[in-house]
C-alpha cells in the first residue's frame, strides 16, 4: 500500500503577519514539487508585489486573482480593495511588466448570497460556511482556483498551487487539481494542505479577532 509523508506549516494565528513565510515556503515547495504555477488572491496588490519579488527570475508562473472594486473596514476608515482599479495602477502595472498575471471576478460560492445580504440559505452559502470551517485561507485559495480556470487562466486537471487569507495578506496554500467552478464537485481536488493556520478568524471585523495578527498601517495610503 503506497503513502507518502510530507510537512505542513502551521501558523499560531491567521492574518498578515504570516504573508513573507508562506510565500517563502510555497516558492520552495513548488520547486521541490515541480510544480510551475501559484496562484494568489490580492485586492491592494501588497501581496502581489511580495510574490513577485520572491518569485522573481524564477520559472514558476504567478497568478494573482482579485474581485472588484470595494472596500475592507479597519480601524483608520476603510481600505480600498479591487487591484484593478486606478488607485492602483502603478502596482499593477509594475506586475504585469514583470509577466504576472492579473485577473479580476467574484468568488463563485457566495457571490449570490452576499447579493441576498446573507438572508436566504442558498446552496452557495453552505459552501462558503462549510469551508471557513478549515479558516477563511482554505476557503479563498479554493476559489480563486475556480475563477481562474473559469477564465482560462488555468486548464481543468493543472497541478497548481493555490493561496488564500484572512482579511489581508496570506496564510494558508494547498495543492490542487483545478476545475471549472461548474464541475466543482466532480473534478476539483485539494490534493495536499501545504501550510494553514492553526487559530481560524471566529467573528468580525476581523483585526478585532485574537486569532488575526497583522501591521494594518501599510495599507493606509498616504
Amino acid at each position: 500500500m503506497g503513502k507518502k509523508e510530507d510537512s505542513i506549516l502551521y501558523f499560531t494565528h491567521s492574518g498578515q503577519e504570516n504573508t513573507t513565510d508562506l510565500l517563502e515556503y510555497v516558492f520552495r515547495k513548488a520547486k521541490e514539487k515541480e510544480i510551475k504555477t501559484v496562484i494568489i488572491p490580492s485586492e491592494t496588490g501588497k501581496s502581489a508585489l511580495k510574490a513577485e519579488e520572491i518569485f522573481h527570475n524564477s520559472d514558476i508562473k504567478l497568478v494573482v486573482v482579485t474581485q472588484i472594486p470595494n472596500t475592507y473596514w479597519s480601524p483608520k476608515g476603510t481600505i480600498l480593495t479591487g487591484l484593478l482599479r486606478k488607485e492602483y495602477s502603478d502596482r499593477r502595472e509594475k506586475l504585469v511588466n514583470q509577466g504576472v498575471t492579473i485577473i479580476q471576478g467574484n468568488p463563485p460560492v457566495y457571490t449570490l448570497s452576499r447579493s441576498l445580504e446573507w438572508t436566504a440559505p442558498t446552496p452557495e452559502l453552505y459552501i462558503e460556511k462549510t469551508l471557513e470551517i478549515f479558516g477563511s485561507g482554505l476557503k479563498t485559495a479554493v476559489q480563486i482556483v475556480l475563477m481562474a480556470t473559469d477564465q482560462g487562466v488555468l486548464k481543468p486537471g493543472e497541478r497548481v498551487i493555490s493561496c488564500g487569507g484572512t482579511y489581508l495578506g496570506l496564510d494558508t496554500a494547498i495543492v490542487t487539481e483545478a476545475s471549472y467552478t461548474r464541475n466543482f464537485f466532480t473534478d476539483f481536488t485539494i490534493q495536499e494542505i501545504l501550510a494553514k493556520p492553526l487559530q481560524r478568524v471566529k467573528q468580525l471585523p476581523e483585526y478585532e479577532d485574537s486569532a488575526w495578527k497583522g501591521n494594518l498601517e501599510e495599507y493606509y495610503e498616504k
